[in-house]
């Protein structure tokens, strides 16, 4: 994916997330608005509807909008199902407790993510069955995340839900416990790597005929490089440092070194696909 954006895509090198955590920074990049704007200031919150999203202008301006989304924290229960057609959420993989049992309400498993492999393959049947000259689409994946390893199946139930506390209640050293931790997140992050590399050469197949505008951005990072597990619980350089690219025609490939963030995404897809900015308030 690297090598590809290298070669088709402006790169912004100091691109920040509205905040640490994924539903207040989905909140900004579809509404434009920061945290202390929209409402949605940690996970739990939803987004009100009387907040016009990407996907509604999209809708409005005559695209098909679709979503496939793989975690609860950015599904319709929060909010963002707002203007799309088609909304996917494929959250199927159980909670683990720090035993590796399965955490129950009711009788019931919870199940709080799915993985990128399917978010792919239901990605690529949403490219396959869309209708219509203009399309939106939003694919979300969580693989570069806590439970550490899932993706690349090599989790270990005492790193799956809360690795601090497992850790020291197991007494192990701080060297070895970020060393496990960062093995396994260097893992995912090579099974979220082939996922969207078929992606990107799907895409890249279609702009043959259909002129495509690709994003590629995140939420939030992780804390591993600054000693610290997780990311909701820090606002550290590396958690509101985010990757953010750009591939369209519109845009030079090449590293840009302006600062950016995650509010500036609206309005610079809607200015991609030629529809009107929203005033502002």
């Amino acid at each position: 994916t690297l090598s590809w954006a290298k070669a088709n895509a402006a790169i912004f090198d100091r691109c920040y997330a509205a905040v640490n955590s994924t539903a207040p920074t989905h909140s900004s990049l579809f509404t434009g608005l920061h945290p202390w704007q929209h409402g949605v200031t940690r996970n739990g919150l939803v987004l009100d509807e009387r907040f016009v999203t990407l996907a509604e202008r999209f809708k409005d301006a005559g695209f098909t909008t679709a979503a496939v989304v793989a975690s609860a924290a950015a599904s319709s229960s929060s909010g963002f199902s707002q203007g799309f057609q088609r909304f996917v959420e494929r959250i199927n993989a159980p909670k683990r407790d720090l035993e590796g049992k399965v955490v129950k309400a009711r009788g019931r498993a919870l199940r709080s993510y799915a993985l990128a492999d399917e978010i792919g393959r239901y990605a690529l049947r949403e490219l396959d069955e869309a209708k219509g000259k203009r399309q939106f689409f939003w694919f979300h994946v969580i693989d570069a995340n806590k439970p550490y390893g899932d993706p690349a199946g090599e989790a270990d139930p005492l790193w799956t839900w809360d690795a601090r506390a497992a850790a020291l209640a197991a007494g192990e050293e701080r060297e070895s416990v970020f060393q496990r931790v960062q093995s396994l997140y260097s893992a995912d992050v090579r099974v979220l790597d082939a996922v969207l590399s078929r992606l990107l050469y799907r895409l890249d197949r279609d702009s043959q005929q259909i002129r495509t505008h690709i994003v590629i951005t995140s939420d939030h990072g992780e804390a591993l490089e600054d000693g610290k597990l997780g990311h909701g619980k820090h606002v550290v350089e590396t958690v509101v440092h985010i990757p953010a690219l750009i591939s369209s025609p519109r845009i030079s490939t090449g590293i840009r070194t302006d600062v950016a963030g995650t509010v500036d995404l609206h309005s610079t897809l809607l200015a991609l696909a030629d529809i009107s900015a929203p005033t502002a308030l």
